[in-house]
This record gives structure tokens, C-alpha cells and sequence, in this order.
């Protein structure tokens, strides 16, 4: 069961652990992993199960949040890292969540573009998509069928951009985007989210149409320790988009809590 990822080990210390969002992969942190490098932070950057060139497993069950949880805190312990910051996009926000939740080991969080839970637009799918799993899985591929590097492409796409979203689907595997969408769909963060003691920070695009500003001033209130950035002008792919801004914010937090 390989769970794929690149560390970079530099003098500082304190790790950057990223994680990617749905149909993504480690690369989609390319351009901020390297201004961190440039700061002498260390980083970890992981293909999340059933993406990347990580494995895909074959049951939906073992596509459950909290099995990614245990995947991040299995390479954690492999490669003795005892001080980070995890930070998450989109579905790997949710995961960083989770994963603080059950391990409470970082010493801090970035949530961006993320959600305290499915929306309510996509709930109606739940038992459709569950049925899709359970019984039409078997005859769809379940290795992916675009293996990308670069996501160069979709620098200053919108939000529901089709050709990013076909390739999201053929670089995962139609299978195993199908059962992590299934799994994301029954999330809801409003009992895990006010367990987390850590300083949190929360970014969000002012015109995500995936997670609006809803979705971050929820999470804000739920997590005490939490401060909410809010980029003007932009949409949900921040960190392809505007990966400067991003790493200002969190160079911004990293200094803050040095300071603690």
C-alpha cells in the first residue's frame, strides 16, 4: 500500500505538511512548496490515497476520511518529524481536520478554500453515488489514465473549468474519484471542528462558488483559535492562482506562531 510523497529537508525545522485537494496531487503545491524552500522552511507534500502515484484501493470502504487521516500520520512517524504545520486545500483541508482531530500532533493549521461539511446540493447524490460505487465500480478503471505533473494548464481557471475537472477525474481514475467523492459527501466537521486547540488559519477566495464565504466564517466560529483571511477577487483554485498570496498568509501565521 505506497502512499507517494516528497520531503525536503531544509534548517528549519518546522515542516510544511500540504495536502491537495480532490483529483489533485502533490504537484499542485510546486510554486508555493519552492518560495518555502527559499525561506528555509522544510516541507512534506503527499499524493493522498487513490491519487497521484499513490495507491487505489479497490473497496469504498477504504476510502474513508479517517483512513487518509492514518495514511499522513504513518509517513509522519516514518520519517520523524516532530514539528509541522499541516495545510490543506479544498478536500485536503477536511483531511488536515480529520487528521488533527484523531492525532493532535501539529502545531498548527491553514485550511484553504475548505468546508465544515458537504453542501447541502450535493447530499441528494448520497445514495445515488452510493449505488454507483456498490454496484457499477467493478467495470469502471481504476488506475489512472493521465498522469499529471504540472498543473500549468489551469493557471487562472474558474471554478467548475471542464477540462480541469475531466483531467482532476482521469488522473485520479474514474474509480477512485468516485469513491472519495462518496466518502466526501458524508463529511460533516460541526462535532470535530471545536475539539481542535491549535492555531488555525482560515483562507478563503471571496467568489469560491464551490465553498463560499459561508462555508469559512462557519469554520471560523467553530474553531476557537482560528483567524479568517479572506483574498479579495478570488475564486477556489487559490493555490494554483494565486500561489504568492497564499504563501504570504502563511509565511504571515508561520511568523505569528513562531512568536508563541
Amino acid at each position: 500500500m505506497k502512499i507517494n510523497y516528497k520531503i525536503h529537508k531544509n534548517k528549519n525545522d518546522l515542516y510544511l505538511v500540504f495536502l491537495h485537494g480532490l483529483g489533485g496531487n502533490l504537484y499542485a503545491w510546486n510554486e508555493i512548496r519552492t518560495i518555502m524552500h527559499k525561506k528555509n522552511y522544510s516541507t512534506l507534500a503527499i499524493d493522498l490515497r487513490g491519487h497521484g502515484e499513490s495507491f487505489r484501493p479497490k473497496k469504498i470502504n477504504d476510502y474513508k476520511l479517517e483512513y487518509f487521516a492514518d495514511d499522513i500520520n504513518k509517513i509522519i512517524k516514518k520519517e520523524k518529524i516532530k514539528k509541522f504545520v499541516i495545510i490543506g486545500h479544498c478536500f485536503g483541508g477536511v483531511i488536515a481536520s480529520i487528521y488533527q482531530n484523531k492525532y493532535k500532533k501539529a502545531k498548527g493549521a491553514i485550511l484553504i478554500a475548505s468546508t465544515y461539511k458537504s453542501p447541502k446540493r450535493l447530499k441528494a447524490i448520497i445514495p445515488v453515488l452510493g449505488l454507483f460505487n456498490y454496484f457499477l465500480s467493478n467495470y469502471l478503471p481504476d488506475k489512472n489514465l493521465y498522469n499529471r505533473k504540472s498543473f500549468d494548464d489551469f493557471i487562472n481557471t474558474g471554478d467548475y473549468n471542464p477540462k480541469k475537472i475531466f483531467t482532476d477525474i482521469l488522473n485520479t481514475s474514474p474509480k477512485s474519484y468516485s469513491a472519495t467523492f462518496y466518502q466526501f459527501n458524508k463529511y460533516n466537521g460541526e462535532k470535530i471542528l471545536p475539539k481542535i486547540n491549535i492555531p488555525v488559519l482560515i483562507i478563503s477566495g471571496e467568489n469560491d462558488t464551490i465553498f463560499n464565504l459561508k462555508y469559512a466564517e462557519k469554520i471560523a466560529k467553530l474553531i476557537k483559535k482560528s483567524k479568517l483571511e479572506i483574498i479579495e477577487h478570488t475564486n477556489h483554485i487559490l493555490i494554483i492562482n494565486y500561489p504568492q498570496k497564499i504563501t504570504k498568509l502563511i509565511i504571515k501565521f508561520l511568523n505569528g506562531l513562531l512568536k508563541k
